[in-house]
């Protein structure tokens, strides 16, 4: 089997070579290159090539284009930080109001520098593995991207103290949320990843979940034109799954290092894609003998589920993990005998 019909066969929830799994290292390519990420973030072909070693190195059944959500508020014209060690992040938001949403451009996904950076590197990749290895696109839903444009804080006082504007300013970011996922699908992606800090109760009421959020997302979800993947987005998921049940083109959930996956089992039901839920960032300070008895312990738990993907949750494995951590994943994944 290669990655392509592995990841196939596990969400029909068929019989497959051996488990599948998924490691989120689209940050990792910089190390494996030596690649300066001022260049590795605004060049196509340097994150190109990064993604190459990281599948000749460690042979994750999926590749990822890049792992930037600030990038899509850049878009819109919110300013970006670039680090020497991290993924770029929002330094300035676009507006500093939630009123003045109105006055800005919806961006080109055809034109606009960072929307066509993130597409470029993906079109690469896709066209390297065409039907050999699937790759995955990280997105923000339209009732995440806001956050992006005005900052977190303003956006989370829109929703608590002025939901008819919140709700206007989710249905102008639904009009760009299709064309840009529609550009991604048509670029080839097989599956987009939305982290949904905005549907986390975690982190909102549940009154904004159940008025605003849940509802917000189901119009938009059925525009869109492939499968997605929800993401905890490193926060525990558990208590979110069951407001989220029901959703439109919704393959599968990528739940947290906090949350429990045979909860998470019962609460989506047997159907459902299940990925997670080993800590990325956190490797780096792990033994490689402890990642690998973790990855034992959750491949024996899930062993019987045939939906289930072993996977790094949060967000990118760290440039400073050692290469011999992310291997102990692997290895724990070829030994294992069901």
């Amino acid at each position: 089997m290669n990655s392509t019909q592995r990841i196939m066969a596990t969400i029909q929830g068929a019989p497959t070579d051996r488990r599948a799994f998924v490691l989120i290292m689209s940050l990792y390519g910089a190390r494996l290159t030596g690649c300066p990420l001022k260049d590795y973030y605004t060049d196509p072909d340097a994150y190109f090539q990064g993604q190459l070693a990281v599948q000749q190195k460690f042979e994750p059944d999926v590749l990822f284009s890049p792992f930037v959500l600030p990038y899509l508020g850049a878009a819109y014209g919110s300013q970006i930080k670039l680090f020497a060690d991290q993924p770029p992040n929002l330094a300035t938001p676009a507006i500093e109001r939630a009123k003045d949403f109105a006055s800005l451009t919806m961006p080109d996904v055809d034109a606009n520098v960072h929307l066509t950076y993130l597409r470029k590197c993906l079109r690469r990749l896709t066209k390297e593995y065409k039907n050999a290895i699937p790759v995955g696109a990280f997105a923000l839903s339209p009732v995440d991207l806001p956050s992006m444009i005005m900052g977190m804080e303003v956006w989370l006082e829109t929703l608590l103290f002025d939901p008819h504007l919140a709700e206007a300013i989710i249905e102008q970011v639904t009009v760009h949320f299709i064309e840009y996922t529609d550009a991604l699908f048509s670029d080839g992606v097989s599956f987009i990843v939305l982290p949904l800090p905005f549907a986390n109760l975690r982190i909102i009421t549940p009154k904004i979940a159940t008025q605003i959020a849940v509802p917000c997302l189901k119009r938009a979800f059925e525009r869109v034109a492939g499968p997605l993947v929800l993401h905890h987005v490193g926060a525990s998921f558990l208590k979110s799954l069951a407001h989220l049940q029901g959703l439109p083109n919704v393959l599968g959930y990528y739940v947290g290092k906090e949350d429990s996956l045979v909860e998470a089992r019962e609460i989506v039901g047997p159907q459902k894609t299940l990925l997670g839920n080993i800590d990325g960032p956190g490797l780096r300070k792990r033994t490689a003998d402890d990642i690998h008895q973790q990855a034992l312990d959750i491949l024996d738990q899930m062993q019987d589920d045939p939906r289930f993907i072993l996977a790094t949750s949060s967000p990118d494995i760290d440039l400073e993990t050692p290469e011999a951590n992310i291997q102990a994943i692997i290895n724990a994944v070829k030994a294992f005998k069901p």
